[in-house]
């Protein structure tokens, strides 16, 4: 999935004992083509949002024990398009049964030019 897996997550996941982590971030995960299932094999406990989740409570836990002020910013990258996940995430929802926004012409006119340039977008012709 991930080109530049490393650092402080593959030392979280080698920390973990998932010592084979590199079989997942290789080929087909890390395409964008559509015939491809879209179920990352990754154990959910091993996905870079796990890694995420943990590192902002402890923190948080931190911050908290120290009664220090702060700020802080967590980013969870997923899920976009391609919408790789790992299970239960992939066979929760019945794909049938799920409603899918249209994009509404011009909704996108006022965010910065370079929304415009995003793999996605030329998908909803933006």
């Amino acid at each position: 999935m991930e080109n530049l897996v490393g650092q402080h997550y593959v030392a979280w996941l080698e920390e973990k004992g998932f010592s084979d982590w590199e079989q997942y971030y290789l080929a087909p995960t890390g395409t964008m083509d559509p015939s491809i299932e879209y179920t990352w094999g990754i154990p959910e406990e091993y996905h870079y949002n796990t890694f995420i989740a943990e590192k902002t409570n402890d923190l948080l836990e931190s911050y908290h024990n120290q009664e220090e002020n702060f700020f802080l910013w967590a980013s969870f990258p997923d899920s976009h398009p391609p919408y790789l996940v790992p299970e239960p995430w992939t066979s929760i929802y019945d794909p049938d049964q799920l409603t899918i926004p249209e994009m509404v012409p011009g909704e996108h006119d006022r965010n910065p030019p370079h929304f415009k340039f995003h793999l996605w977008s030329k998908k909803f012709q933006l």
